[in-house]
Parts: structure tokens; sequence; C-alpha cells
């Protein structure tokens, strides 16, 4: 009778033991999914991130290329006025003292 109490005891631990061992086995596996999972999201955040600052970057050259000609544009128009203006004050005192003559 002990050696059958004795069998049944060892049989249920090491039942046990097998069935913790099956238990874990499953729980690093799915750990090991999601792990997968994770990494993957990861490296596509990684990609969508990468691509965004292309893209802000190219359109910061973008824009930075079109203030340069904006500037170029307002300096050249600047530089025709100040010609032009040199000469209307070039012109006004003799203008002033053919008309007061």
């Amino acid at each position: 009778m002990i050696v059958t109490v004795v069998m049944a005891s060892i049989i249920s631990l090491l039942s046990a033991f097998a069935g913790a061992f099956v238990a874990l086995k499953m729980q690093y596996d799915q750990l090991r999914r999601m792990q997968a999972h994770n990494e993957g999201w990861e490296r596509a955040q990684e990609v969508h991130q990468r691509d965004w600052e292309v893209k802000q970057e190219k359109y910061a050259a973008e824009v930075e290329t079109r203030l340069t000609q904006k500037v170029q544009q307002m300096q050249k128009a600047w530089a025709e006025w100040e010609a032009k203006d040199e000469n209307r004050t070039a012109i006004w005192p003799k203008a002033i003292f053919v008309m007061l003559n």
C-alpha cells in the first residue's frame, strides 16, 4: 500500500513538473513572439521616422531656396529703386534752380 502511495506521489510530482515545464515553454514561446512583433514594430517606426526626417529636410531645403530667391529679388529691386532715387535726387536741385530762375 505504501509503495502504491509513493509511486502515485512520484507520478503526480513528475506530472506536475511536466505540466509546469509545458506551461513555461508556452509562455516562453508567447514571449518570443511578442518580442519579435515589438521589434518589427520598432523597425517600422524607425523607417517612418527616417522617411519623415528626409521629407522635412527636403521641405526645409525647398523653403530655404525659395526664401533665398525672394531675398535676392528684393535686393535687386532695392538696388534698382536706389539707382532711380539717386537719379531723382540728382535732378531735383537742377529742376528747382531752373524753376526759380
